[in-house]
């Protein structure tokens, strides 16, 4: 799995797509479904099922996409990208469907899967957005892949990540939920009956984007077994395996790193964490720099990461909080909570049923 450390493993993940072997379990089991034979499939696809007993573990998208063709070969005038999602369930996203299973509400179960999505893959990137109909998710291309000529050559493809939202959302609530609307770019390989059967509404094709749209109503839906414990818990070994922030080199890791584990002994001081790491305060804002960040904006993440982590938390007051991500006075964290989450940490936990 990625490591927050940028290591040689990481380094090479950011620069090929890749899906993690949970998934591409998923869509083997997809070609069992379709009468294909799982070794033979393997094999023509080159991968090693050995590789894929480590769920965590990231596969070469080029892989995962022969065995799609292989699907999509075998029954050529079908929904396939469909067909072989549909029955996903939460733990095909390891620690991320783990996270989500414990979340209070399926909208913060969905928050969390486009927060950390990039545990599970490089392929797609999900956006949510409000609109006057409810909740909007979008599903693009990550920029990984977005001139990946063999992904372009399947135009039905957004299909899986957009079915997929709609499949969680359902196991994670043991509801049959309907968006409100769901579209897609491309125009329907099969019946577009299908779409219908499983959205429960007329899924519209051709459409400029690759979107489902949930109401309020149903992102305001509890899950089935919420744990605060469990959730935090989870939480804390994704913080753990994932940088939230895209594009952190070598040098705002190990400061980010550093942040994480003394954060809530003070605020943090520029002079002093560059000491701790061997270097000037010049020398360290100069790396920053040459990596596209800053001290400022390398701390406020941190402090925003951390506050998720307690905020979940009901037995830690806010004023608890401030301290721990390294205010001085809660007033400054409470302006700042407002500026990364749009309300008041009071407002924020009776959303999300914290108490």
């Amino acid at each position: 799995m990625c490591r927050p450390e940028l290591g040689g493993r990481q380094r090479q993940m950011e620069t090929q797509p890749y899906m993690c072997a949970s998934i591409v379990q998923g869509f083997l089991f997809a070609a069992i479904r379709v009468g294909l034979d799982p070794g033979d499939v393997a094999k023509r696809s080159g991968i090693e099922l050995s590789a894929l007993e480590d769920v965590d573990a990231m596969v070469p998208y080029d892989k995962q996409l022969k065995i799609t063709r292989m699907i999509m070969t075998h029954q050529s005038r079908t929904n396939s990208s469909l067909n072989s999602v549909k029955h996903f369930v939460p733990k095909r996203y390891g620690l991320v469907g783990h996270l989500m299973h414990h979340a209070p509400t399926l909208d913060q179960a969905f928050a969390d899967f486009s927060r950390y999505q990039n545990l599970t893959g490089n392929i797609h990137q999900t956006q949510i957005a409000c609109v006057p109909e409810g909740i909007r998710m979008t599903v693009d291309l990550h920029p990984t892949v977005a001139k990946h000529n063999d992904y372009l050559a399947v135009p039905s493809r957004p299909e899986a990540p957009v079915t997929v939202l709609l499949a969680l959302a359902r196991h994670l609530t043991g509801k049959r939920i309907k968006p409100r609307r769901v579209s897609f770019r491309h125009e329907p390989r099969g019946d577009p009956a299908e779409h219908e059967e499983f959205f429960g509404v007329r899924a519209q094709f051709g459409m400029p984007a690759d979107e489902i749209i949930f109401t309020r109503d149903t992102l305001d839906l509890p899950l089935l077994e919420p744990d605060k414990l469990k959730y935090r818990r989870v939480l804390d070994l994704v913080l753990a395996h994932i940088d939230p922030i895209a594009g952190l080199k070598v040098v705002g890791a190990t400061l980010r790193q550093r942040l994480l584990q003394s954060m809530h002994l003070a605020a943090p001081k520029i002079s002093v964490v560059a000491r701790a790491m061997g270097m000037s305060m010049r020398t360290l804002q100069r790396r920053l720099a040459g990596e596209g960040t800053t001290f400022e904006k390398v701390v406020d993440q941190v402090r925003k990461d951390l506050t998720l982590q307690h905020i979940v938390n009901p037995t830690i007051s806010t004023y608890e909080i401030a301290g721990l991500v390294g205010f001085s006075e809660p007033s400054p964290f409470f302006r700042a909570f407002r500026h990364w989450f749009g309300c008041t940490p009071r407002q924020w936990r009776r959303k999300h049923r914290i108490t």
